[in-house]
């Protein structure tokens, strides 16, 4: 152990650090047998109000899932009743950052706003297949760097599909909005019946300036719909659901229609659909025997290049739940990769089609996230469950995060780089059981290792200068293992008064710390930030820890 700038008396104590999480399960049977109940969860004693899914993993080959380049998970939650935003870790699927502070959370991912990362997700009030509420960003303090609506041309508020932030740092929207007097005769309704139509805007979020809005009704008939009519409820029938955005380098809009069963290149001018993949006025001849649009009730497409001849879905394929698990032939879900051609001709053919290893049926929401090792993310999201497969088609990951055929779900999976450095402190806790010194740090990304300190006046773990040879002390360093990391401390809560924990980044640097706690009540004790403790820390014990 290097010497540092001050010469110490420390009781040092060998440590031994324990995973305080419940780690991924390898249960597949009794996990969706509901043995662990229908949506397994864990919580912890440093940070009581936060829950996450205790994952089942049959197959987990970590050495060709996709880590490095999309170190994290991300996705949206609910327990409880409350809902929020969750990050996990891609390499052990341990939590990072969960906020159950929503009523209603969707669409989860990272992007890029004005040259910044952010977090972004949609918020809000649920309704029967929408909702409505904002549009998200936060910046890695997870402070609010714009929220976005729907502008005053529209009734109804953002709807919980879509939540895209453009290469013109706009955001795409989706929206819902009923129209009284509206003419579904030919669909079997009335003539002075309420539709509920498919919209959509791009707003400037720092202006509010509307850039376009456009609705399915001045482009579409109601009989392009494969959904049958239904009695109106209140809010309208819903013949073309949109459900996915995007804005391509000419500035046109792919928009896919679920109900429509097509993926509609829109005209960025006029808002007319340039062509339609699939559906019943599909533009594009099959080179695939049908297999290439035979996509129905479809999620989440999107280009993967400029040139718009990689295109990324997921095909739901049907809507019965007897059909959602062991699901075998043409009626299952998919994950699609499909490769399109438009001059001479206009073609389309299937490169990728990922089945789940279960045999899964998604009678809604689903998502495909292409990787930037080669590798695949689809989610099974109505089946609470993801998968990830290597460029050869091969599973290399299969999770659940609660049981098959039940109301435990997500909207979509996504896998990315995130930095979170929250401006609220770490958090402490004492297990009576173990006796040992739990920490953790909800939101912080960087933490690489945790020094326990203990102490038997306060003062001596408030700053440096106040320590004293005289003043017997203790220094644990342990490496981070999991969301909530278990230390031993070899019985120095018997010896001392005083508890910390200071989070440590990859060079040592403190980069936050707990509060103090009091080792006989376990009640915290407010104090500032360690100032003075890091240069001392980092030279003290380095980077890692033994």
């Amino acid at each position: 152990m290097a010497s540092g700038p001050f010469s110490l008396a420390l009781f040092l104590l060998q440590i031994i650090t324990v995973c305080a999480d419940a780690g991924i399960m390898n249960a597949a049977d009794d996990y969706q047998k509901g043995s662990y109940g229908d949506a397994p969860a864990q919580r912890y004693l440093s940070d009581p109000d936060i829950w996450s899914p205790i994952f089942n993993a049959p197959i987990w080959n970590r050495s060709a899932v996709s880590i490095a380049k999309t170190p994290h998970l991300l996705m949206s939650l609910e327990y409880e009743s409350r809902m929020g935003p969750y990050l996990f870790s891609s390499d052990d699927l341990s939590l990072i950052y969960a906020n159950r502070n929503f009523a209603f959370v969707n669409n989860v991912r990272v992007q890029r706003y004005r040259g910044e990362t952010v977090l972004t997700f949609w918020e809000g009030m649920q309704g029967k297949g929408h909702a409505q509420g904002v549009c998200v960003a936060l910046n890695k303090h997870y402070e609010i760097v714009f929220n976005v609506t729907s502008s005053v041309s529209f009734s109804a508020d953002a709807d919980l599909h879509e939540c895209e932030v453009t290469r013109d740092d706009t955001v795409l929207i989706t929206i819902y909005e009923s129209t009284a007097v509206y003419n579904l005769s030919s669909v079997g309704g009335k003539e002075d019946d309420v539709l509920l139509d498919s919209c959509f805007e791009e707003i400037k979020p720092d202006t509010g300036e509307v850039w376009f809005g456009w609705r399915a009704s001045w482009f579409f008939h109601p009989t392009a719909s494969y959904h049958d009519y239904e009695p109106v409820t209140h809010n309208g029938w819903d013949p073309w659901h949109i459900n996915s955005l995007q804005k391509i380098k000419e500035g046109d809009y792919i928009v896919d229609l679920r109900r429509a069963h097509t993926v509609v290149l829109i005209n960025g001018t006029d808002g007319w659909p340039i062509w339609n993949l699939g559906g019943k006025g599909n533009d594009f001849e099959d080179l695939s025997d049908g297999q290439a649009t035979a996509f129905a009730w479809q999620h989440h497409a999107r280009f993967l290049d400029d040139d718009l001849t990689q295109l990324t879905m997921f095909d739901n394929h049907q809507l019965e739940w007897e059909k959602a698990v062991g699901c075998t032939g043409p009626g299952c879900s998919r994950g699609l990769r499909l490769e399109l051609t438009h001059f001479p001709e206009k073609t389309v053919k299937l490169v990728e089609e990922h089945l789940a290893p279960s045999g899964l049926g998604c009678y809604a929401m689903g998502s495909y996230d292409a990787l930037p090792n080669g590798n695949s993310l689809v989610g099974w999201d109505s089946q609470a469950g993801f998968t990830e497969y290597g460029p050869d088609g091969t599973a290399v990951m299969d999770a659940a995060f609660g049981r098959f055929n039940t109301n435990v779900r997500t909207y979509r999976v996504f896998k990315d780089t995130w930095v979170g450095l929250p401006n609220w402190n770490p958090k402490l806790a004492l297990d009576a059981v173990s006796g040992n010194v739990l920490a953790s740090w909800n939101g912080a990304t960087e933490v690489v290792s945790w020094v326990v300190m203990v102490a038997n006046r306060r003062e001596t773990l408030v700053s440096i200068d106040s320590r004293s040879g005289a003043d017997e002390s203790a220094t644990i360093h342990a490496a981070k293992k999991g969301f909530e990391t278990s230390v031993a401390v070899g019985g120095a809560l018997d010896k001392f008064q005083y508890v910390r924990a200071a989070a440590l980044d990859v060079a040592g640097t403190v980069i936050g710390a707990t509060d103090l706690v009091n080792v006989a009540d376990g009640n915290c004790i407010e104090v500032a930030s360690l100032p003075d403790t890091r240069g001392w820390l980092a030279v003290r014990f380095g980077a890692d820890p033994d």
